[in-house]
């Protein structure tokens, strides 16, 4: 993850003409990118690109120290909520009191017992789909598994089948997730937004996943669960 936040001594410190010469594969590549400089620098990397600085945590106890002890004194920063536009203001975006209203809010779904179910429920969707394969056949496994998360989202979070609608959703996901995982590290790092044909593009994608959604709320309202996401928050 990369957050801004004064480095330790131990950091592993890249030149920023190196950082800058991984731009192009990190805009294309980032896992790839994010990984090379973890072999080549170790779990704390602090990435400068003139006046902008960024710290790459990848060792565990520094993620949790991060995500978890001091969450309260770290911000997501400005790349993260440059991604607003796309991702909206839900838990991954947003801050402060209002991110703790709505942890507060889907928790119950949440808790231990469901968790439990839900492990359950992943066990025999994922053994159903490896269970329809058939051997020396070639499997479209990009398809697959947007199948098989829809399935499991659906059933867990939402307790419906929506399965009808994988393929719409996982085009519009790819592209969304394209255009985002392109705007965070420039944002990060260079400050750049989106291009106005990104950002129509991204509305276009956008609408097609607000579609999708307003019909299980629609489902949900007609229908209530017990303690499903869509049921607890309408």
């Amino acid at each position: 993850m990369l957050i801004n936040l004064e480095a330790p001594a131990s950091v592993g410190r890249p030149s920023s003409d190196a950082v800058l010469a991984m731009l192009p594969l990190l805009f294309s590549d980032p896992a790839g990118a994010l990984g090379q400089l973890v072999h080549e620098h170790g779990p704390l990397v602090l990435l400068e690109v003139g006046p902008v600085q960024a710290l790459l945590v990848t060792d565990p106890d520094g993620v949790r120290e991060v995500l978890v002890e001091q969450q309260h004194c770290l911000a997501k920063g400005a790349a993260v909520q440059s991604t607003r536009p796309i991702l909206g203001d839900g838990l991954l975006t947003s801050e402060g009191a209002h991110h703790a209203r709505q942890r507060r809010l889907v928790s119950p779904a949440f808790h231990r017992p469901q968790l439990a179910k839900f492990a359950v429920t992943m066990g025999q969707i994922a053994a159903e789909e490896t269970d329809s394969w058939v051997a020396e056949t070639v499997i479209d496994a990009h398809a697959a598994m947007t199948r098989t998360a829809m399935r499991i989202v659906g059933s867990t979070l939402f307790g419906l089948d929506v399965t009808g609608d994988a393929a719409r959703v996982g085009v519009a996901l790819d592209g969304v997730l394209a255009i985002s995982n392109r705007l965070l590290p420039l944002a990060q790092l260079v400050g750049q937004g989106l291009s106005p044909d990104e950002q129509s593009a991204a509305a276009q994608l956008i609408a097609e996943l607000d579609d999708v959604i307003a019909g299980i709320i629609a489902q949900r309202r007609a229908a209530p669960g017990d303690r499903d996401v869509v049921s607890l928050l309408t």
